[in-house]
């Protein structure tokens, strides 16, 4: 009888003491805690915690929440209805949380709150990155992007903030909400349009008033290359040394370089060009540079 009540008394013991077993034992990214939930790290959610959570960013546009807990009224930014989101980590609220300045003091009239992938992509739970609307970029799809992107701008720009390019246009100040987010093409010299691809036309002297070979100007450059020695060739003729020393041991061969002015106002500068340079050598580096800046076949040299 004593055995009888001694072995019903343990396995009494071991009834009253259960471990809590978690969905997928919260997938090593999370704390079992009591009632078999899953306490989950920073950055990741759902009962198992095998969701990541993504970026955030301030909203391009608001979602309204409405009335969540369906009690006929919307209630203040202060009320919690649910708590424990990863989401929303401060409470979910009916309205959005009155934001703060820096004072602390509340903005009655608040709004592009932070939002998941800035509200503009959703959210791959799988890897944590956001996959953007089209039209948006960035980590969290903070930015609005560039005409054209990826290839923004047709490679003939350069894509900045709207605080930018404010700044760019005679120094203006643009401070706004969305000063690092709405993004615009500064376009190079002779290009425009919003993304850069239409060709400004070359202005100058009206044509009408060349009306013979005698008024038809061209422009003429010399350029000299200066050296104080010459030197014996392979065969045996004499060549202008062309090299130069900049106090390294071994000299190497001088080099000079062209800054263009357009009809924009815009410099180009071209590649080195060796001293000593043919004709065509010459050309070359000026036909070279980038934007067709120099007209084909538009060049001679004597």
């Amino acid at each position: 009888m004593i055995q009888t009540v001694l072995i019903a008394a343990i396995f009494a013991a071991f009834a009253g003491h259960v471990d809590a077993e978690c969905a997928n034992a919260c997938n090593g990214h999370g704390t079992c805690t009591s009632y078999d939930m899953c306490i989950c790290n920073r950055n990741w959610q759902a009962s198992d915690c095998s969701e990541r959570v993504c970026m955030f960013g301030l909203a391009h546009v608001d979602t309204p929440k409405g009335d969540l807990d369906m009690d006929g009224t919307v209630s203040d930014p202060n009320l919690l209805i649910i708590d424990n989101s990863y989401t929303y980590p401060y409470g979910t609220t009916e309205q959005f949380p009155q934001m703060q300045d820096s004072d602390l003091a509340a903005l009655e009239n608040s709004a592009h709150y932070y939002m998941e992938c800035s509200n503009k992509g959703k959210c791959d739970r799988s890897t944590g990155e956001c996959e953007c609307y089209d039209g948006y970029d960035g980590v969290s799809c903070q930015r609005a992007s560039c005409p054209g992107y990826p290839n923004s701008c047709s490679g003939h720009g350069v894509c900045k903030t709207i605080k930018q390019l404010a700044n760019a246009d005679y120094g203006n100040v643009y401070e706004l909400w969305d000063k690092d987010k709405t993004m615009g093409c500064e376009c190079d010299k002779g290009y425009s349009g919003p993304d850069c691809s239409e060709r400004e036309c070359k202005y100058g002297v009206d044509p009408l008033y060349l009306d013979d070979v005698s008024t038809v100007k061209y422009s003429i450059f010399d350029f000299a290359t200066l050296s104080t020695s010459a030197k014996m060739t392979s065969r045996g003729e004499q060549k202008v040394a062309t090299l130069f020393t900049n106090g390294e041991i071994e000299p190497e061969d001088g080099k000079w370089a062209i800054r263009y002015y357009d009809n924009h106002g815009e410099d180009w500068m071209t590649d080195p060009i060796i001293a000593g340079a043919s004709c065509a050598d010459v050309m070359d580096a000026l036909y070279a540079l980038p934007n067709d800046v120099i007209t084909p076949s538009s060049l001679s040299c004597t």
